[in-house]
């Protein structure tokens, strides 16, 4: 037995009935309960689609405002991205501006500068010159102006004269004119004699650097300049200036690379000796330069000394290369000028050349 949850009506259990959610109803009262159910069921879809939809516009709404606001912070992000470009764009342009006025100041400034030094050199050319003219047999007047004239000495600045101009040293007519003259004036000073022995040999070693051009006067001069150094070396054993000064001599005429290399490791060791004897404040020893004794210029081992002076040469004429001859022991320097018998004053040549040389220096053997 049953009755119907709407209305109470008894139901028989073989009546006809509806079950709505489990509950028994009366044929009358199930339609209607079965049709609320559709109607609430329909409801609850559309509650559930209005939700939907209310979540999509929310989330749509929420989905362009953070659009929105990327696209604002990406439109602050670029205004001071190019407010940084336009500073830097201004700061390039003010730093290129001050670095050109920089470089135009120093442009003037040199151009100020090489005016001066231009204005400074012709009245310093103009005084020597005319020092020359007043007293030709002045040989250090002569000197000066050499020295003067010489790009080493006087034209500090041609090298960069050279370079504005893009021309090398060679093509450079003004300073080809310019070595003319300072050989020019150096020949003279050096045929007029120069009393000091060490501004002697100075002034032959800067000659024989501009003769580049005839290698035979360039030996020459560096032999007379090494015999000067020499007779000077005589009374100031100990100068290590002037035995610097005779390496450099030695270096512009010496051309076998043993012997030159035997030589100048003479010399640094005399220089290491004065420097020693500087430091322990002692006099130059007797020997040092092995000026042999007045009495008796060669010195008691002259024999070994010479056949040492022959082999170093390889047994040849330094002069002409001759060999399987008769060989002599030759003083660069005679020891009637001050030379000594040094191995780097010594070399090799044959009868016939120490014959013809000896006239030529107005000396004896």
């Amino acid at each position: 037995m049953a009755f119907c949850a709407k209305c109470g009506k008894k139901l028989a259990w073989w009546s006809a009935r509806h079950s709505v959610k489990g509950l028994p109803y009366c044929l009358d009262c199930g339609a209607q309960a079965e049709k609320e159910a559709s109607a609430k069921a329909a409801e609850r879809v559309r509650a559930r689609q209005e939700e939907q939809e209310a979540l999509a516009k929310a989330e749509e709404e929420r989905r362009a405002k953070e659009k929105e606001e990327a696209e604002r912070e990406a439109r602050e992000r670029w205004k001071v991205v190019q407010e940084a470009y336009e500073k830097a764009r201004q700061q390039e342009r003010e730093a290129r501006e001050k670095a050109e006025q920089e470089a135009r100041e120093k442009a003037e400034q040199e151009e100020k500068a090489r005016k001066e030094h231009r204005e400074w050199r012709n009245r310093e050319l103009s005084d020597l010159e005319l020092a020359v003219a007043q007293d030709p047999d002045d040989s250090e007047a002569h000197l000066r102006l050499a020295r003067f004239l010489n790009p080493g000495f006087g034209f500090d600045a041609l090298e960069e004269e050279i370079w504005l101009k893009g021309q090398t040293e060679e093509e450079c007519e003004e300073y080809q004119e310019l070595k003319m003259k300072a050989c020019e004036s150096y020949l003279k000073a050096i045929a007029l004699g120069i009393p000091n022995r060490n501004d002697s040999a100075e002034a032959k070693l800067e000659y024989s650097s501009l003769l580049n051009h005839d290698n035979r006067m360039k030996k020459h001069y560096a032999r007379e300049a090494e015999k000067d150094l020499r007779v000077y070396l005589r009374s100031h054993p100990a100068d290590s200036v002037t035995l610097s000064y005779l390496k450099l001599a030695i270096e512009g005429y010496e051309e076998n690379e043993q012997r030159l290399e035997e030589r100048l490791t003479a010399i640094d060791a005399r220089m290491a000796e004065a420097k020693m004897r500087g430091q322990m404040h002692a006099a130059p020893a007797s020997d040092l330069g092995g000026l042999g004794d007045i009495e008796s210029p060669y010195p008691e081992n002259w024999k070994e000394l010479s056949e040492s002076v022959k082999h170093r040469d390889g047994h040849k004429c330094s002069d002409c290369g001759a060999s399987g001859v008769e060989l002599h022991v030759h003083h660069v320097i005679p020891l009637s000028k001050g030379g000594t018998n040094d191995l780097d004053n010594l070399t090799t040549l044959c009868r016939q050349c120490h014959g013809m040389i000896h006239p030529r220096m107005g000396d004896r053997p």
